[in-house]
């Protein structure tokens, strides 16, 4: 059985999925409120200046820099006949244009955007500009295409564009579908009426917030129990596919994941994991590149061509996992049991077209000479240990140790007598506690003071009335 814990506070969203008989953590799904990530946001923006000469336009999203619109992006929108014409004739300054972030801000250059909004579910994605069905080309059609299909245009009367992701493949009821086309096509309804109610710069879609990330990575799975500890959740959760019966408010100030006995920091270094078939390898992630190593010391007397492929297959299915789960990207080296050159080139085929394909921003680049796979995977966040850490070098997890030390503050303020207390932190987290007033909606009187002795991360002394 599988059971969620939702704990929010000013530092970190945070859900935790279980095994609810076994206490084994199978995922974290982190939000950092400190660690902002705008890809794929949708903005209502406006045009501060544009000319032929620069190719496109800037546009105001009400980020600290403002977006760049390609003249192709601009030209989408545009009538055939029209696509020639300058881009005064286009587009006006102060005109209010929706858009949707396609590569983040980088140093000194404003985030790029684009007019091709897309709108990311779990089993499809809707593209309202855009016309027609299509599939994943990894579509089996466990679900018959023409079953989606009716359930696409029962739903959707504006003929929008649609495209299948192939984790469809990994069910065989199409209501989850139907259900995921529901909730796309409202949620484009929700966000075109505050587009054209808006006179102003708006933020209209947050594509990385933590309830989609719930979303994409929950629904349609069993889950008997979701708890929770803000109120405020519950239509949300409601809306993305958990029962009335499934969810619980908890009334609590403690961390869930705590209370029930969920060691998460232990899960987040775990480097040596096991798959369903057995098969061990370890995931090492370094900042430069991921480097993958399947166990092979117990396979090496292994004489069948067969079962060598079958560990290296399931071990890769069981990789692909941790990689997505973890948010994983960049350069990905992977050690697999040797190969002959036949069957490796057989192998090569198969990850490439079933399981690290591109849909999942996936792109092999074949057998280094040291005899690794090696790969890489398209950024679109930072990884789950890189979103808790200050210096991801050290991997310290600060943030997630601020958010600890939230729980614990919190703790004390609502379960004794304590009013104000003593506060010593590493210099790392005296910068950040210096610098932003994370801990003032507690009730205590806080006194920090800078610890170099790096003992441990921090210490709470008290004072009692």
């Amino acid at each position: 059985m599988k059971a969620i814990v939702i704990d929010q506070s000013p530092i970190l969203d945070i859900a935790v999925s279980y095994d609810a008989a076994t206490k084994e953590i199978q995922n974290v799904i982190v939000e950092n409120h400190h660690r902002q990530n705008s890809l794929g946001n949708i903005y209502f923006g406006k045009v501060v200046q544009f000319s032929d000469e620069i190719e496109g336009a800037f546009v105001d999203i009400g980020t600290s820099m403002n977006g760049f619109l390609p003249k192709k992006e601009i030209l989408r929108r545009i009538p055939k006949e029209q696509k020639n014409l300058p881009l005064n004739k286009l587009i006006s300054k102060n005109q209010l244009i929706s858009v949707q972030v396609s590569k983040e801000a980088y140093q000194t250059k404003g985030p790029q955007l684009t007019t091709d909004i897309s709108l990311a579910g779990k089993y499809v994605v809707l593209l309202p500009y855009s016309r027609g069905v299509k599939y994943s080309k990894k579509i089996t059609e466990n679900i018959p295409k023409s079953e989606i299909e009716t359930q696409i245009s029962s739903i959707d009367q504006d003929d929008c564009g649609w495209i299948v992701r192939s984790i469809v493949n990994e069910i065989s009821d199409v209501v989850l579908i139907k259900r995921d086309v529901e909730r796309m096509h409202a949620l484009w309804k929700r966000l075109e009426k505050i587009g054209h109610l808006s006179s102003k710069v708006l933020k209209v879609y947050e594509a990385n917030g933590f309830v989609e990330n719930l979303y994409r990575q929950l629904y349609g799975i069993d889950v008997t129990s979701v708890q929770y500890t803000n109120a405020d959740l519950k239509q949300e959760l409601l809306d993305i596919g958990f029962t009335k019966s499934s969810i619980q408010y908890i009334k609590s100030k403690n961390a869930l994941y705590k209370e029930i006995g969920l060691n998460v920091r232990a899960f987040l270094f775990e480097t040596v994991f096991k798959t369903k078939a057995g098969f061990t390898f370890t995931l090492d992630e370094l900042e430069a590149f991921t480097i993958i190593d399947v166990n092979s010391a117990q396979y090496r007397a292994l004489s069948k061509v067969e079962m060598t492929r079958e560990v290296n297959q399931q071990s890769a299915i069981a990789i692909k996992a941790k990689l997505i789960a973890r948010d994983i990207s960049g350069v990905i080296l992977i050690d697999f049991i040797d190969m002959l050159g036949k069957e490796e080139a057989l192998f090569l085929k198969t990850l490439s077209d079933h399981i690290f394909t591109k849909e999942d921003d996936f792109h092999i680049l074949g057998i280094t000479k040291l005899g690794l796979l090696e790969m890489t995977r398209k950024r679109v966040k930072p990884s789950l240990l890189d979103a808790l850490s200050i210096d991801f070098r050290e991997k310290d997890l600060l943030y997630w140790t601020i958010n600890e030390l939230y729980f614990e503050l919190l703790r004390l303020s609502e379960h004794t007598s304590t009013k104000q207390v003593t506060l010593e932190v590493v210099p790392e987290l005296y910068l950040i506690l210096a610098q932003k007033p994370l801990f003032n909606e507690i009730p205590l009187k806080v006194k920090l003071i800078k610890n170099n002795q790096k003992k441990s991360s921090y210490k709470i002394s008290t004072i009692c009335e």
